[in-house]
């Protein structure tokens, strides 16, 4: 484990994320850097008897998450689930949500502050908490699953599609799929 793997792990410790384990279960140890480089977030504490199934282990021993892990197979499906649930009146009238990502739209600026106001609220409720430094505030164009939101609708998002148009030609039979059935 790179000394970058050993802080992340004292930092999950400290948070109270992970703690030392003696499960039965266990799976190599993953630390996946976040685009901010810091660690993401988790949610919802796991049932007790659930923890040892989350175990991991690392050259420093055998750790088990006490919070959800974005690496369990259903967390993604769950929180989705959850964060529907939380923004149930505001879908699809000025909210849209996609695992962590939570775009809202508004006619002006006004009604936007209302917006704003409401999602912000209704985070504080759940005990949900943003980090700033990943948030964009009063954007006129946002970038979104490969999309881009505008006052002027939905686009497809340029980058993208010189992406595809920039991909390399195959040059194999397997690569092009021409043998594929």
């Amino acid at each position: 484990m790179a000394p970058d793997e050993l802080k992340e792990l004292k930092t999950r410790l400290d948070k109270g994320f992970i703690r030392p384990s003696s499960s039965p279960w266990g799976c190599p140890a993953l630390f996946v850097e976040k685009k901010d480089q810091g660690d993401r977030d988790t949610i919802d504490k796991n049932r007790e008897e659930d923890i040892p199934k989350t175990a991991f282990l690392t050259r420093y021993g055998l750790y088990e998450y006490l919070v959800m892990s974005f690496g369990l197979t259903n967390a993604p499906a769950f929180f989705m689930y959850m964060m529907n649930s939380v923004f149930m009146n505001e879908l699809d009238k000025f909210v849209v949500v996609f695992i962590d990502d939570i775009p809202i739209y508004s006619k002006n600026e006004e009604e936007h502050r209302e917006h704003l106001r409401i999602v912000l609220t209704r985070l504080g409720e759940h005990k949900l908490y943003a980090k700033f430094s990943k948030c964009a505030f009063w954007l006129k164009e946002v970038s979104f699953l490969g999309h881009i939101l505008s006052e002027k609708g939905v686009g497809v998002d340029p980058g993208k599609v010189e992406s595809v148009l920039n991909w390399k030609q195959p040059e194999s039979e397997s690569r092009s799929g021409v043998s594929s059935v």
